[in-house]
């Protein structure tokens, strides 16, 4: 126990007699509260220290009330939300506790063009009445959009275990509606051609994360965890869903098994992961070098210093780099994946896709209370981009023109938007374009048909009366023209874990 815990001991608590549990959480928690004062990287960019400030007070006021173990690690549960850090939690405790945890109704979102929103994930307690694709024109009343992204500005303010406004959102979109299980939520829906109103119920337990929709058929999929091979086009598809040990020898294998692909797409949307070594780096430098081959560790002396999070060769050539590369990012792209995406931006000149990573990017330490009642893990300092700027909070964020929307029209023919546009800036980097145009193999084309009947009805026409498409904010549940009422999900409120 460090003096200073101790003199701030003495002067909070004097009253209290020595031995007696409250002495032992007092101790703990100023303990706690002056690590986290001493990490920076906390509140680097958040202007979230008043807040802290505030919290601290508090902690101090109730700590006097815990009498249990279980009450006292229940308050430091509280203090990790104002900090707005996915690093910060406990990884042991000495004693059981209850978590703090929320449910949702099973269903995914995500933004599409002209500030839509469409459902891509369906729990079977609602696919009678909600297909995929549908859109969501309003939630409890308010318009869809609007809804998600005030929601997103409030629990950012009132903090939560995300590192970025950007990742907030993600979670508003993918895990959305969150709360107390049972809790209700009115929609209108767009779907078949109808509009509905559907209650659904929060049945089902927000962990997990939806990964991204619609991925190319006809690819290698690996335990759902690794998806890699070869597409129509000639370019070459790998999707991950986490980073870990075995991330380096499945890249291998799937490069090694596609000798004639021109360019790869590397999908790291809803991506995270805490391991990312020296071999793997390797095998993001030298992907695609024919001559070389991985034994599953750095090739001795290949690597010799470190800046930031970029690894720089020392006596070696520059990455080989045959074939351009495309990165897909998104707000569920954290942790190693982040860092995988930067070297894949600076060492094989890649480009970026989609939307901003979560600026979820540090290295991270164990602590441990002086009454080793409970063991916490801390940031301990950001990962740096090769332009030097941190990734904690920040992300990596792709240029203006590079940024992906999603498009409805893309997901009802089995496609993913953000494949789509990097597919299509390899083939045009590959000097390929007009010629796949002309082939009409370009995706998006190639099963369209412009005398084919439209098989998807006028959806888009009837939309244009509902709320998504006016300037009102708010929807009158007792218009009728909204059409039926589908009232409840079959299962009637029961869970689904």
């Amino acid at each position: 126990m460090g003096v200073a815990t101790v003199l701030t001991f003495l002067v909070l608590a004097p009253e209290i007699a020595v031995g007696s549990k409250q002495k032992e959480y007092i101790v703990d928690l100023e303990a706690f509260l002056l690590r986290v004062d001493s990490t920076s990287v906390i509140f680097k960019d958040k202007g979230i220290r008043e807040q802290w400030n505030e919290k601290k007070e508090y902690l101090r006021k109730h700590v006097r009330n815990c009498g249990t173990d279980s009450a006292f690690l229940e308050l430091i549960q509280e203090a990790f939300p104002c900090l707005r850090s996915e690093h910060v939690d406990f990884v042991g405790t000495r004693t059981p506790f209850n978590r703090k945890v929320e449910y949702y109704s099973g269903l995914s979102f995500v933004p599409v063009k002209a500030d839509r929103v469409m459902i891509t994930n369906v729990p079977k307690s609602l696919s009678k009445k909600i297909k995929p694709w549908s859109i969501v024109l309003a939630i409890d009343g308010i318009v869809a959009h609007t809804y998600l992204e005030e929601r997103a500005k409030y629990v950012w303010d009132q903090g939560g275990c995300f590192s970025s406004p950007q990742r907030a959102l993600y979670f508003e979109y993918r895990l959305p509606l969150r709360g107390k299980r049972g809790s209700k939520h009115r929609l209108f829906v767009l779907s078949g051609g109808k509009k509905k109103k559907v209650t659904v119920r929060a049945t089902k337990l927000a962990k997990g994360l939806p990964l991204t929709y619609n991925r190319p058929s006809g690819v290698l999929n690996y335990r759902d965890s690794f998806w890699c091979g070869e597409l129509i086009s000639t370019v070459g598809y790998m999707g991950f869903a986490r980073i870990d040990e075995s991330t380096g020898s499945r890249m291998k294998e799937a490069i090694d098994s596609c000798p004639d692909v021109k360019g790869w797409i590397i999908d790291l949307r809803g991506c995270g992961g805490t391991v990312y070594n020296h071999a793997l780096q390797r095998v993001v430098e030298r992907m695609d070098d024919p001559t070389w081959v991985w034994n599953g560790a750095d090739s001795p002396g290949a690597i010799k210093r470190n800046r930031g999070n970029v690894l720089i060769n020392e006596g070696d050539s520059d990455a080989f780099v045959r074939n351009p590369s495309a990165v897909l990012i998104d707000a569920g792209t954290s942790g190693a994946a982040e860092r995988m995406a930067c070297d894949l931006i600076h060492l094989r000149q890649a480009r970026v896709f989609g939307t901003p990573s979560a600026g979820s990017a540090a290295m991270t330490t164990k602590w441990t209370f002086p009454s080793e009642i409970a063991t916490v893990s801390f940031p301990v300092r950001s990962h740096l981009c090769e332009e030097g700027y941190g990734l904690e909070y920040n992300g990596i964020i792709p240029k203006d023109e590079d940024i992906v929307t999603a498009e409805r029209d893309h997901a009802r023919l089995g496609l993913n938007s953000g494949i789509v546009r990097a597919e299509e800036y390899l083939l045009s980097v590959l000097g390929m374009l007009e010629m796949i145009e002309r082939a009409e193999l370009l995706p998006g084309k190639i099963y369209h048909d412009e005398d084919e009947e439209d098989i998807f009805g006028d959806d888009e026409e009837e939309c244009e009366e509902g709320p998504g498409n006016d300037q009102e904010e708010t929807v009158d549940w007792e218009d009728d023209d909204w059409g039926e009422d589908e009232d409840d999900q079959d299962n009637n409120g029961t869970n689904e874990e």
